[in-house]
């Protein structure tokens, strides 16, 4: 009687355990589902695709398809496990890439890591560079197409016709995302197209190189220059109205550094200047037609010298590709000298 009653009672916790565990897998799957329904409905994810989600993910579990589609981390672990199986075909990767970017899983999406090229679109600018000849040949682009596979880009032209870039193994390739970070990759270069397309075939990649803003090639300069001063709200007001331009003092120090974001100065005096002032200077030799502003960000004294943390403004793709150029050729010429 008393082994019976003890086996009683274990019986009884146990069951009300397995029947409480069992209404707790039941709020989760609940609550799943309906966090899955949610994001499927509000990046209108259709039928065919929902249908593909469950073949990639080898499952139909909301528990497990909910952080698929809400992390582009856990969906691109799902895509290499997916491709590494037997289940791939060419079929499926049209089906990955579309499925990516219907999940918002693209570069512009600043939510979303940067962890592979595929998230590239059509449209997007890239900075590459290519070694030709002992020197570094630096170029604008444009993503005409791409899928799982490949990424087409347009190539440079030379004396009005496409370079051919078949002859170089790799093509380096910079992208910035505002108020993010620089990235950079190489890209290998599988063909080249001369029909009506008239792309470049590179091989897409996630060996990615994340670069903090701030950690941006800074090149010593030691240049001594002129700039116009002028406050942050008449410049505004110049570039949004295009307003008539006031006299500017003129302001005159040296340039220590300088990287594609911004560069350091130093002054023996002020001279007036105060924090959030802009700068407004050409920078000779760089091949740029329009001037550089550049806002001043911090001041700070060392021992009778102020030093002038600078960030330019207005600093598009175009400019900071000039800004690149111009501090390559002289870090070259630095080099040379040395030796």
């Amino acid at each position: 009687m008393i082994f019976g009653g003890i086996g009683t009672f274990y019986g009884i916790r146990y069951l009300r355990e397995k029947q409480a565990q069992e209404e707790m897998d039941a709020i989760v799957d609940e609550q799943a589902q309906l966090g899955l329904e949610t994001e499927l409905e509000t990046k209108k994810i259709e039928q065919d695709e929902r249908d593909f989600l469950e073949e990639l993910c080898a499952t139909d579990d909301p528990v497990e398809l909910l952080p698929v589609v809400s992390s582009s981390e856990v969906f691109e672990e799902k895509v290499e496990e997916y491709k590494n199986s037997e289940r791939s075909d060419q079929k499926s990767l049209r089906q990955i890439y579309d499925l990516r970017r219907h999940l918002e899983f693209s570069f512009r999406n600043f939510e979303s890591p940067f962890l592979n090229t595929q998230m590239l679109e059509k449209g997007q600018k890239l900075e590459c560079e290519l070694r030709y000849k002992s020197r570094n040949v630096i170029f604008m682009t444009t993503v005409l197409e791409a899928n799982e596979n490949h990424l087409y880009i347009k190539p440079p032209t030379v004396k009005r016709r496409p370079a051919n870039l078949k002859q170089f193994p790799f093509i380096h390739c910079r992208i910035q995302r505002a108020n993010d970070a620089e990235y950079e990759f190489d890209l290998k270069i599988v063909d080249q197209l001369i029909d009506e397309m008239n792309a470049v075939v590179l091989e897409q990649t996630s060996a990615i190189r994340k670069m903090t803003i701030r950690e941006s090639e800074r090149v010593p300069l030691e240049k001594k220059m002129q700039f116009h001063k002028v406050s942050e709200s008449q410049y505004d007001l110049e570039q949004k109205f295009e307003a008539e331009k006031r006299q500017r003092d003129l302001v005159t120090a040296m340039i220590k550094d300088m990287s594609a974001g911004g560069m350091k100065l130093q002054v023996n005096q002020l001279q007036g200047i105060s924090k959030s002032d802009v700068l407004v200077f050409h920078l000779p030799q760089a091949s740029m037609r329009r001037d550089l502003a550049a806002s001043v960000m911090n001041i700070v004294e060392r021992g009778g010298l102020y030093d002038l943390h600078m960030k330019f403004r207005d600093n598009d793709t175009i400019t900071r590709m000039k800004i690149n150029q111009y501090l390559h050729r002289v870090s070259k010429n630095m080099e040379a000298m040395a030796s």
